[in-house]
């Protein structure tokens, strides 16, 4: 990041880099933040990529499994992030991002993370001006305190340097009149170079022996010759250059020549006359001003009546020329006064257009909208509920909204506005009060289509809410609908819900079922608008659940490429996550931390459903496979503070399992039986029974060690409802009767339907267990040492040491791993760098919001660093957070 004042030379070095860069070979994007009425998005980066439309593309794919991601700025991030890597994997890329001084705060997240986390392939020069920050507007100054290294400060030029620039343009060294009149400028080159070209042009230099010096008495100032170079302009040349400057950005030939009141011809003669003078920059598809500065004292010449009146005039002559209505609000909102309907007409228009793909600019829009004097515009308002929804200030979206619902509504706007509520609450992790929205926007819906999709959406918000039955009855209605009717987005939709829950309660065949079908919907991986309910994941998850592994892995794998190839890789994480269940099971603990913390690397910029939870459970385990307790307690420590913020579903299963392990291992037997048998009755109650199989071995073993033997028979009760007989369900049948009533003969049938089952970790646990209970009951026996050498054996094999169980002496050993001091578990010094950081934050009073924008993370991290700062020094509010942290 190359930063120094306005001229100072930012741009000459980046070009420089970009010379070489193209010579090299390297793909060279170049995009440039602007000081817009109205910010949009990651600007410089759409502009370097010339992908204007993908705000459309976002907007358009937004649904109930997206609103919980937030803002979609994170989505539009993910995707720039994607089409990088993906141009990166044929040639290197360079990305020149000019002017970040007026960049928004996404785009300086999405360069804090290319700069911090590094892309193969893509590097990133980026230029910004020092300037001071005004109050709440401190983002640039975020960026440079973040970066630390990776910031190049460029200072003036030295002496020699500025006498070079003179020999170079007079062919000889500069006098000392000359060099005291060039020291003015400060070794500011722009300003150097506007001197000289201006002394050269007046003729105010002569050659005095061998320099060349000043003729005369007149000194000026660097500062003002660029607006003196503008204002020697002739006459009808300025006035071509003062609307070009009001036009900027965007200046377009037709445009200037109906603000100037000429023809097209002289426009563009204009042009050419201003770019050589060195105040217009003409490229091959636009024209511009040469630097910044120039375009600032082409305005100065301006009254501020004019300049309002002519961004009015500009308004109605861009809408005129077809330009985009977002082009069209800007000059509205600089040029209208309060009264003027036509702006706020727009305004609105324009918000409403914009606002399922940029939120932030809708809100924006919105506000200037209402100062123009359309406060109580019933469209304004629920235009701004979603704006605020979208910007993940849900809140205040609900707050509006709600007082909204108590007016007289058109069915279809109070349809629109609950909907939006039902987002703004899956954003807030309540998920409950976003099922009963839905319920009431079904109520509403104008025809059966309409019906259909709204009930395959709810089934979702149910499934998300854990509303096990209510959404599988939603999402059976919603498929058959759309199967009648030919809506193939909405039969893929709920028959993606209904893998999940069939899953959950052990319907392996109605699971297949509903699995194959969406592979015939789907084309078997190919894109379609159905992606962004991320089929493929159910399916897969579905065919290995059925142990069709090589299915499983074809759908995994082909729709991971294909949500990436359709700008949906926020859902990638996903993938991974189960890609790492896949390699659990199959005992491969090198490969579940491969994918594992790949899974966990995409949640940096967008963080997917449960993501977190399901990785950092499969991470503890493997850390307790490889007896490593502190790191599987930072995993399960991160893994409980994601749960609290309400977003995690999945993953459970393995989180008790570790939880359990990690228990065993820091208190006792006792402890890790009440966590199993606490999440095996959690996981009945809401009805994810599937999530029960997986706890079958670890709670059989605690419950048999611990002589709780009514957990023993109710768990083979509850075993023996489950009406698919799978191989996997009868080695759990099995394993159970090997705890409940230990012998030779039910140890050999465990070990027999476990090979069966031919799942390798359970086979592992089994062999265990058949070794455990030979030791700790009745003593070493042939089948027992057997087990034994077996398991170790397959673990010596998978690179494991157990499968994360206390044996003799393991405790002991395991508390004296490292010598190196520990971090306290409570207290101001329990919290690492960044909690410390968020804590203080927290006691200036910011929100969360505020927080991740300060400090260029998303608001999920916030809020995982803001709950463990809680855990760590025993909290509940902001306000005793506030403070132990103020020591008061």
């Amino acid at each position: 990041l190359l930063v120094g004042e306005a001229g100072i030379g930012k741009s000459a070095l980046a070009q420089w880099v970009t010379d070489r860069a193209t010579a090299a070979g390297v793909t060279v994007l170049i995009g440039r933040a602007r000081p817009l009425t109205f910010e949009r998005a990651l600007f410089p980066f759409l502009d370097a990529l010339d992908a204007d439309h993908a705000h459309d593309a976002v907007g358009a794919g937004r649904r109930f499994i997206e609103a919980g991601l937030g803002d979609p700025a994170h989505l539009l991030a993910q995707r720039i992030v994607d089409d990088l890597d993906d141009r990166a994997g044929h040639q290197p890329v360079l990305v020149v991002l000019e002017d970040l001084h007026w960049a928004d705060r996404p785009t300086l997240t999405l360069v804090h993370h290319l700069l911090t986390r590094g892309r193969v392939g893509v590097a990133v020069v980026a230029t910004a001006r020092h300037r001071r920050s005004s109050p709440g507007d401190e983002a640039l100054d975020d960026l440079l305190a973040a970066l630390g290294d990776h910031v190049l400060p460029l200072g003036p030029l030295d002496e020699a340097a500025v006498d070079a620039l003179a020999a170079r343009r007079f062919g000889r060294p500069a006098g000392t009149r000359l060099t005291a009149l060039l020291g003015t400028a400060g070794g500011n080159p722009l300003l150097i170079d506007a001197l000289l070209s201006g002394l050269a042009a007046d003729g105010a230099v002569r050659v005095d022996g061998e320099n060349v010096d000043l003729i005369g008495t007149f000194t000026p100032s660097p500062t003002s010759e660029i607006e003196r170079r503008v204002m020697a302009l002739p006459p009808r040349i300025r006035r071509v250059v003062q609307v070009a400057a009001v036009l900027s950005p965007y200046v377009r030939a037709d445009a200037t020549a109906q603000l100037a009141d000429c023809r097209t011809m002289e426009v563009l003669a204009a042009f050419e006359a201003a770019n050589e003078a060195g105040v217009l920059s003409i490229d091959v598809d636009r024209v511009g001003f040469r630097h910044e500065l120039y375009r600032e004292a082409a305005l100065a010449t301006l009254p501020e009546t004019a300049r309002e009146a002519l961004h009015l005039e500009a308004a109605r002559v861009l809408s005129g020329l077809g330009a985009s209505g977002l082009h069209v609000a800007e000059h509205f909102a600089q040029g209208a006064r309060p009264g003027n309907r036509e702006a706020v007409a727009q305004l609105i228009a324009v918000a409403v257009e914009v606002v399922a793909a940029d939120p932030a600019v809708a809100l924006r829009l919105t506000d200037v909208a209402i100062d123009l004097g359309a406060p109580g515009d019933l469209g304004l308002r629920c235009t701004r509920v979603r704006a605020l929804a979208g910007c993940g200030r849900a809140a205040e979206a609900e707050l509006l909204g709600r007082a909204l619902l108590r007016e007289p509504l058109d069915r279809a706007v109070e349809a629109q506005l609950r909907r939006e509520l039902a987002l703004a609450a899956v954003v807030e992790g309540r998920t409950g009060d976003a099922a009963s929205a839905m319920r009431r926007v079904l109520e509403l819906a104008p025809d059966e289509h309409s019906v259909a999709r709204g009930r395959a959406e709810l089934a979702f918000a149910q499934m998300l809410a854990l509303q096990a039955d209510d959404a599988h009855a939603s999402a059976t209605e919603a498929a058959e609908a759309g199967r009648s009717t030919g809506d193939v987005i909405t039969e893929v939709a709920a028959r993606s819900v209904l893998c999940w829950l069939d899953l959950w309660r052990i319907d392996f065949d109605a699971a297949r079922t509903a699995a194959e079908r969406l592979v015939v919907l789907t084309g078997g991986g190919a894109n379609g608008e159905w992606l962004v309910y991320q089929p493929g994941l159910g399916a897969a998850a579905a065919l290995f659940e059925v142990d069709d592994l090589d299915g499983a892995s074809r759908i995994l794998n082909d729709s991971r490429r294909a949500v990436i190839e359709a700008g949906l890789a926020w859902a990638t994480p996903a993938y991974d996550a189960l890609d790492a269940n896949f390699a659990m099971r199959a005992a491969d603990p090198a490969r579940v931390l491969e994918v594992a913390f790949r899974a966990l690397e995409g949640t940096h910029l967008v963080d997917g459903f449960g993501v977190e939870v399901w990785s950092r459970a499969l991470l503890a385990r493997v850390a307790l496979f490889s007896g490593d307790v502190d790191d599987a307690d930072e995993h399960l420590s991160a893994a409980d503070l994601a749960i609290a913020s309400g977003r995690a579903q999945f993953g459970l299963d393995h989180l008790a399992l570790a939880q359990s392990s990690l228990a065993e291992h820091q208190v006792g037997l006792a402890a890790a039986h009440r966590v199993l048998t606490d999440s095996w009755d959690l996981l009945g109650a809401i009805g994810i029974i599937h999530a029960r199989e997986m706890l079958v071995g670890a709670l059989a073993r605690t419950a048999g060690l611990s002589a709780d033997h009514d957990r023993l028979a109710a768990m083979q009760r509850d075993v023996a409802q489950i009406g698919q007989r799978s191989a996997s369900v009868v080695a759990d049948e099995r394993r159970l009767q090997l705890w409940a009533s230990p012998s030779p003969s039910s140890a050999r049938r465990a070990i027999a339907a476990a090979r069966t089952a031919g799942r390798k970790l359970e086979l592992i646990g089994t062999l265990l267990d058949v070794a455990e209970i030979s030791t700790r009951v009745h003593g070493i026996t042939a089948d027992g040492a057997a087990a034994q050498r077996e398991a170790r054996e397959l673990l010596a094999a998978s690179g494991m040491v157990s499968d994360g169980r206390v044996t003799t002496g393991q405790r002991a050993t395991a508390t004296r791993r490292d010598a190196k001091p520990k971090r306290p578990r409570f207290g101001l010094d329990a919290l690492t760098e960044s909690e410390t950081r968020v804590a203080v934050l927290v006691a200036d009073g910011l929100t969360n919001v505020e927080i991740a924008a300060r400090l260029l993370v998303s608001r999920r991290t916030i809020d995982t660093h803001v709950l463990a700062a809680y855990r760590k020094l025993e909290v509940r509010s902001r306000v005793e957070l506030t403070r132990a942290v103020l020591g008061v």
